[in-house]
């Protein structure tokens, strides 16, 4: 029965970040806003609701190790999105149309991950009112990159203004937006559950269960909404999405850490966090290598970046899965 719910909470998470990712691209295009902050801000928020409520939700069953390693874990899984849509779109040169401004949002990325990484490796005991010193540095270096992301806000690119936008109302997009964030929200808090009682049925360990099987099933939503903005040609949308969902997730270690009580978290965790944390650190300086290369190499070597970042990520879970 628990797979059951896991696998259909998993399908009403899909379902409602197809639903999604149009209604932003709607958004994108009808309102002043445009693709750099509809993505990095309102559809990463919403596709990072199932990463919130499962770690929240995680802390309430007292597994710190479920909630840190699905945030920890999905933006692993965000870059491999990513990569798998640079080989599959690989005509399309995905990374070519996208502003050069989104490197600023790919240096903050690697550059949180690893202050997380440092974290994790040299925790503390300190705390600072509910939180840690150490989640007080998580938290000022998202303020400085959202700082550097603001004086850097791209502006629309071709691909946006030329297509016609989904026949949609922005009233309309508005609403519906809202509801499918309010199903991911949910299907969020119901695959935290099944996932924990997965983890005691396979004896898998709740820090493998967080890192990877909980986390793909929690970025689902990322993953759809990339995909529906790559089929809408809206690759600004795409890339935002991701690079700012997982900004995001970082940051919701400042609020887990607060919810986990007056005793520290980082000290507690599993050690397997450790090597996650170094490998999102060299995805993500690995997305950004390719986001450099993407005009400079031939067409037919184009994806080969991307490869290496997949393979990367299962020599990653192969490594985790032995420590767990």
């Amino acid at each position: 029965m628990v797979f059951v719910l896991f696998i259909l909470s998993a399908l009403i998470t899909v379902l409602a970040a197809i639903r999604l990712s149009r209604y932003a691209d709607t958004l994108s295009k009808k309102s002043m806003l445009g693709a750099s902050l509809i993505g990095a801000w309102l559809l990463a928020g919403a596709t990072s609701l199932p990463e919130l409520t499962t770690s929240v939700a995680a802390i309430a069953v007292n597994t710190p190790d479920l909630a840190v390693g699905n945030v920890i874990g999905s933006n692993l899984f965000n870059i491999l999105i990513i990569a798998f849509f640079d080989i599959y779109y690989r005509k399309k040169r995905v990374f070519v149309s996208v502003s050069n401004a989104y490197k600023t949002s790919a240096v903050a990325g690697a550059v949180l991950s690893l202050v997380t990484t440092a974290i994790l490796i040299w925790p503390l005991e300190y705390q600072l009112s509910i939180i840690s010193v150490q989640s007080i540095a998580i938290l000022i270096t998202y303020s400085a990159a959202i700082y550097m992301l603001q004086r850097r806000q791209p502006n629309l690119s071709a691909d946006e203004s030329e297509l016609p936008p989904f026949p949609v109302s922005t009233r309309r997009a508005v609403y519906g937006f809202t509801l499918a964030a309010l199903l991911i929200l949910l299907a969020g808090s119901i695959l935290t559950y099944t996932a924990d009682e997965i983890a005691l049925t396979t004896g898998l360990g709740a820090s493998f269960v967080g890192s990877f099987f909980v986390a793909a099933s929690t970025s689902l939503p990322e993953a759809v909404a990339v995909l529906i903005a790559l089929q809408l040609n809206n690759y600004n949308l795409a890339l935002a999405s991701i690079l700012g969902s997982n900004l995001l997730n970082l940051l919701f270690l400042v609020f887990i850490d607060a919810l986990y009580g007056p005793t520290a978290l980082y000290p507690v965790l599993s050690a397997a966090h450790i090597v996650t944390a170094v490998a999102v650190t060299l995805l993500s300086c690995g997305l950004l290598a390719r986001m450099m290369y993407a005009k400079k190499t031939m067409r037919s070597y184009a994806s080969w970046p991307s490869i290496l970042l997949i393979l990367l990520y299962f020599i990653c879970t192969a490594i985790v899965y032995y420590f767990s």
